[in-house]
């Protein structure tokens, strides 16, 4: 009977230790988590800030194509078009 109640303390000693390593561990892991997921944040914002700037420097690039007389004769209906397309699917 006593090896029982040995055989009882013990397991209750060994599942709170492993309930207190597994909440370490996952504690563990969503710190990291955490630090990743604003590692990722910072890289999208990375990227966001660099298309709004190559957009700016593309857009101004095909504004001084069309001033070329040759190139706006084929700019400036493409330009028209897309124009109407946004216009079109705003509504």
């Amino acid at each position: 009977m006593d090896i029982l109640i040995y055989a009882q303390t013990v397991f209750y000693i060994v599942a709170s230790i492993a309930i207190i390593v597994v909440g370490f561990m996952v504690a563990l892991v969503a710190y990291h988590l955490v630090g990743i997921a604003r590692s990722l944040h910072k890289i999208a914002e990375a990227l966001s800030e660099f298309s709004e700037e190559t957009e700016e420097l593309l857009k101004d690039i095909i504004h001084k194509l069309m001033n070329i007389p040759i190139l706006s004769f084929f700019l400036k209906p493409d330009m028209e078009r897309r124009r109407k397309s946004k216009k079109h699917g705003a509504k």
